[in-house]
């Protein structure tokens, strides 16, 4: 009976390295192999399409808070910026704890209403405010 440790007999080809060869080539069967460059231009042409189009939705939404806000908050108008429009509904960002309650507080008087309309037809469906990050939230520290 023949020893199970023992090798085969191999060729003559075969040299003291071939067996180290042929792990590696089988290991590098075996790699991850990464998918070749892609040209992005389709992708980068969609993105700047999209970006566009939001720079576009977002301008005439800010005219219309800009002229609704203007004419009914006067100054409080300049402590305010709009951000972005999601879904129909234009976010505004308010400086400061005591802005925000303001104009939520004319919002719900009807601003909301007045900017949509000035905003055209199917644009906006609804206008919401905003703390902006790191400002005073008007907690008393006491």
């Amino acid at each position: 009976m023949a020893d199970p440790n023992e090798r085969a007999p191999t060729d003559e080809r075969d040299g003291p390295g071939d067996d180290a060869m042929r792990l590696i080539e089988r290991l590098r069967g075996l790699r991850a192999t990464r998918e070749r460059a892609r040209p992005i231009g389709l992708e980068a042409e969609a993105m700047r399409v999209a970006l566009e189009q939001d720079r576009r939705r977002l301008g005439a939404a800010a005219s219309a808070w800009a002229e609704a806000a203007g004419a009914a908050l006067g100054d409080l108008a300049h402590q305010t910026r709009p951000i972005r429009v999601s879904r129909g509904v234009l976010w505004v960002e308010a400086a400061n704890a005591s802005v925000r309650y303001r104009v939520s507080a004319w919002l719900r008087g009807g601003g909301a209403t007045e900017v949509v309309r000035r905003s055209g037809a199917g644009r906006l469906t609804d206008v919401r405010v905003m703390l902006a990050k790191g400002a005073d939230r008007g907690a008393n520290p006491h």
